[in-house]
């Protein structure tokens, strides 16, 4: 059960952080297809992904690893 919770916090923020990184506002394009983004894009990816789990998640994740078994 606790590696389902911590598998549901990372594709929750993946998939938050794909939306934003597949859409570009300002000559709002939509790039969802994963097969078609150049190299800046998966780099995007990394950085805002860990940015948002260290900022936005830390809590759920520290409630997580700090668990105690029974």
């Amino acid at each position: 059960m606790k590696k389902l919770t911590f598998l549901k916090l990372c594709l929750s923020t993946a998939f938050v952080v794909y939306l934003v990184v597949a859409i570009d506002f300002f000559p709002f394009e939509m790039h969802l297809n994963l097969l078609e983004w150049d190299g800046t894009r998966p780099a995007k990816f990394v950085i805002i992904f860990i940015i948002t789990i260290f900022f936005c998640r830390w809590v759920e994740f520290e409630k997580f690893f700090t668990k105690k078994e029974k």
